[in-house]
């Protein structure tokens, strides 16, 4: 009830909210690079169909047909270079089409979370999917999970990812938190 809604909203408490920088663009969901920029931008082309369903289709696609980024991650204290299905950097614990990609995420602690897997077979892709829509992949042995203030990476071609659902591309990204940024009631 939209009104129940805004009595709920005017009477919750106002907390602070942090915000993270991807090459100086604002975010407060997440950014995701690779896998789920290739998601997004396949999405224009079902757009018509929209929603759950067309997101889920515009995923299932690029299980089958998405080929590992190369990506060389400085993390500060480290440079790692990797190929990867997915990197994904979060600042709440969903992404699109309501995958909790990011399950220990909090809006509010500081720090990004960083979500990295390894290439996966196709059938590997598919079995594991519904273990990435519930939250329960953090422990399975080719995910890492880590948090962090700053990291940078880079790839060695243009890709495309998303940022809080916008379409983006480069080569380098780097990845800042702004802790405390907005003030929301929720």
């Amino acid at each position: 009830d939209p009104v129940q809604q805004a009595i709920h909203v005017l009477n919750a408490p106002v907390r602070k909210v942090d915000a993270g920088t991807c090459n100086n663009l604002l975010f407060i969901n997440g950014v995701g690079l690779g896998f789920d920029g290739e998601v997004l931008k396949s999405m224009k082309q079902i757009r018509k169909i929209g929603g759950g369903v067309g997101y889920l289709m515009a995923v299932i696609r690029q299980v089958f047909f998405f080929k590992e980024t190369s990506f060389l991650i400085d993390d500060g204290a480290s440079k790692d270079k990797k190929n990867l299905l997915l990197f994904m950097v979060n600042n709440s614990s969903r992404t699109g089409g309501g995958f909790y990609v990011s399950p220990k995420s909090t809006v509010n602690d500081g720090l990004l979370d960083l979500v990295t897997c390894k290439p996966l077979s196709v059938i590997q892709r598919l079995l594991h999917l519904p273990k990435i829509k519930k939250g329960n992949h953090l422990h399975l042995p080719f995910v890492n999970h880590q948090t962090l203030e700053n990291i940078a990476v880079m790839s060695s071609r243009k890709i495309y990812g998303q940022l809080d659902g916008e379409l983006i591309s480069g080569e380098k990204f780097e990845f800042t938190v702004l802790k405390d940024k907005f003030l929301f009631r929720y």
